[in-house]
Parts: C-alpha cells; structure tokens; sequence
C-alpha cells in the first residue's frame, strides 16, 4: 500500500465501519490483509464484518487467523467464541471463552456469554458462577443479573430469583424480560404458599376428627 501507511489504511476502515459503511471497511482490510497477511486488527475486523453479515464459517475462519497473528488478545477468542456458538459447536466456544477469560478475566461478555452456554446445557452451578463474575466486571450488567435470576428460578430457589429480577428492575425499569420472570416467580411462589396453606388446613382438620376408641 505505497500512497498509505498501514497504520492510516486501518484508521480508515476504522471510520468506515464507525460509519455503517461495512462494504469500504472490508475492501481496506482485505487490501491490508493482501499486503501484510498477519495484520491481526485487519483480520479481525474482517472476521468481524462476516459474522455481522451472517457469514459465520468465514467469520471463524479469519478470527482464527487474527489469534494466529495475535494469540493473547483475549477479545478475539471472545469473539471466536460467539462465532463457534452462532454455529452450534459448543465445546469449541466454552473453551474459546474459557481462553478469553484467561487472558483477559476482566471481560465481562465472555463471562457472560459463558454462563448463557452453561444454562443451555443445564449445568445451573456453573452458570451462577460465570454470571456472578460478569457482574464483578460490570456491577450494572442488567441482562447477567436477570439470567442469574432466572437460573436460580429453575433450581426452585424462588427468593434469590425474586431478588434478582427487582434488581435488575430498579436497575432498568423498562426490562421486559425481568418483569416477566418476576411475576411469574411471584405467582409461582403465590401457589407454593397455597399449597402450603391447604396441607395445614387438612393435617389440622384431620388432626381435630374424633379418634375411635381403640380396645
């Protein structure tokens, strides 16, 4: 790239995906990427702009290529990792983020996007765990506090659910999705207290039945 340095060609996609115009950012990457094929902030961008567009293997394909060119950038395996879970290989993305957080604990998204793989597969203490640390990273992370309410809702555990969604409501008010989860941790709840009060009603009244005399 004679009329350029690579620094400015890259400052240049930069601006161009800042700008929504994803088709200029490509073409500098790739004519970055022709000229210096391990340029890794080119090849991420580019594996970035194809998961964008839907076009997961090819967006896997370059974020490999940029950890090849940078292997301790934890944002890349993050982003390999969301890429891997777009495509439905889950053992490659867990141990994607798993990679990320070693490099980088403080990102909260791996976390995150960790948890929600965990929750999928049920494993619900695992879950807790990551959710716990991606709020540590980002003590406002609505959507962490929410899915870590919900996990607790189907381990039954009603209290700390309840707890969660009304702090992610006072938090965000307009959180649709902690609204939903609280009433129905509420109604839930509703009825456990029913049941509750229905089995003492009848162990009460059974307890008041006169007993036959026994010889």
């Amino acid at each position: 790239m004679p009329s350029m340095t690579l620094e400015q060609a890259f400052a240049m996609a930069v601006q161009s995906q800042q700008a929504g115009r994803f088709a200029d950012a490509e073409a500098m990457c790739r004519q970055i990427v022709a000229y210096k094929p391990d340029h890794a902030e080119a090849l991420h961008m580019l594996a970035l702009l194809a998961h964008r567009a839907g076009h997961t293997e090819p967006a896997i394909e370059f974020f490999q290529k940029a950890i090849a060119a940078n292997p301790n950038a934890g944002a890349y395996h993050a982003n390999l990792g969301l890429a891997f879970a777009t495509a439905g290989q889950i053992p490659q993305a867990v141990e994607a983020f798993e990679r990320a957080i070693a490099l980088d604990p403080g990102l909260a998204d791996a976390h995150y996007n960790l948890g929600l793989l965990h929750r999928c597969e049920r494993r619900f203490d695992e879950a807790i765990s990551s959710y716990h640390k991606a709020i540590a990273c980002r003590p406002d992370f609505v959507d962490a506090i929410n899915n870590l309410g919900h996990v607790h809702l189907l381990k039954g555990q009603l209290a700390e659910a309840t707890a969660l969604f009304r702090q992610t409501l006072a938090l965000q008010p307009n959180h649709k999705e902690a609204a939903e989860n609280l009433k129905a941790a509420e109604t839930f709840q509703q009825k456990l207290d029913e049941k509750v009060a229905q089995d003492e009603a009848a162990a009460a009244a059974k307890s008041a039945e006169p007993q036959n005399a026994t010889t």
